[in-house]
């Protein structure tokens, strides 16, 4: 039986850059497909840009986020899930690129037992085309690797089965603003699906100045807040789910709020450093560092005395 392949877009104002991207979807070796754009209310010609692939070829459908619905990528990737009809679902964005045999790839290696088969994927320079990174999706402890940020698989990565999707209770997580893929991902590896792993690269993820694709130590302090709570959020359930060693989790979860504190220093944001520098001092405590809580406390007070003192804060 030849499975169709529905491939799920969200757009919003890329009118510039979406053309490219349903091309790729167009060049495709692998012909049973389905690609549904979603639009997030693109105030460009991204409408415009699209049409022209919805007239000439079926496999193309354009559907627009309803009003009810929260703005957002996860909403337009719900929806687009909601319609589609294919056997295998596929996220990608629509400012990136397929290589020619992607799906024929992905295809190739499935079998009857695996619920995705995960490929890598290239970060390039937009502007220049020329890679940036290649990211890593194996590990033998997937789940605290991808929680502390080793492993990726972008969400553009997997080529999922629908038949897993459709046993989830939540896919996209509407109600947030920031690290939906990866939000998404973690609870997708919470039910331990079965993963077939592809070491080459089937996409393109292009960076450039619009994108999300940033550390999320540089964001704005109401989205760094929104991600300190997702990361809180899951270590939450990690330790309810009693998954792994918590402790490990624990000092990841430190590591990050770490990060954050030397960030709220240099940006000289005084009611976020106490924050965060009170919430290390509670991870410490929690995991009985006590060496690392003796240098955290001394390096925060050298640095708020002399404005020296990151060498403590690590």
């Amino acid at each position: 039986m030849t499975l169709c392949v529905s491939i799920i877009i969200p757009t919003y104002n890329r009118a510039h850059l979406i053309g490219a991207t349903l091309d790729s979807v167009l060049a495709q070796t692998y012909s049973q497909w389905e690609c549904i754009v979603v639009d997030d209310g693109s105030m460009d010609a991204t409408s415009e840009r699209v049409m022209p692939y919805i007239y000439n070829d079926s496999r193309f459908q354009f559907l627009v986020r309803p009003d009810s619905r929260k703005k957002g990528s996860a909403a337009s990737r719900n929806i687009g899930f909601e319609a589609c009809k294919g056997d295998l679902i596929y996220w990608l964005d629509s400012d990136d690129l397929l290589v020619p045999n992607a799906f024929e790839t992905y295809i190739q290696a499935m079998n009857e037992e695996c619920d995705a088969v995960v490929a890598r994927v290239t970060q390039t320079d937009l502007a220049t085309g020329e890679p940036i990174k290649l990211n890593t999706i194996q590990s033998g402890n997937l789940l605290e690797d991808y929680y502390a940020g080793k492993v990726t698989f972008y969400v553009c990565g997997p080529l999922w089965k629908r038949a897993f999707l459709e046993k989830q209770q939540q896919l996209f997580d509407e109600s947030l603003s920031i690290l939906i893929d990866w939000d998404f991902t973690m609870r997708m590896l919470y039910q331990h699906p079965n993963l077939i792993y592809l070491e080459e690269s089937l996409v393109y993820y292009r960076q450039h100045a619009g994108s999300l694709k940033t550390n999320i130590i540089q964001l704005h302090p109401e989205k760094l807040e929104a991600a300190f709570g997702i990361r809180k959020k899951h270590l939450t359930l990690i330790q309810e789910k009693k998954i792994g060693n918590v402790a490990s989790f624990r000092k990841h979860f430190r590591d990050l709020l770490l990060q954050i504190l030397r960030f709220t220093l240099e940006q000289k944001n005084s009611a976020m450093q106490i924050k965060y520098f009170k919430a290390v001092v509670r991870e410490d405590v929690i995991l009985c560092d006590f060496l690392h809580l003796g240098t955290t406390v001394f390096g925060f007070l050298v640095f708020k005395i002399s404005g020296r003192g990151y060498r403590w804060l690590r």
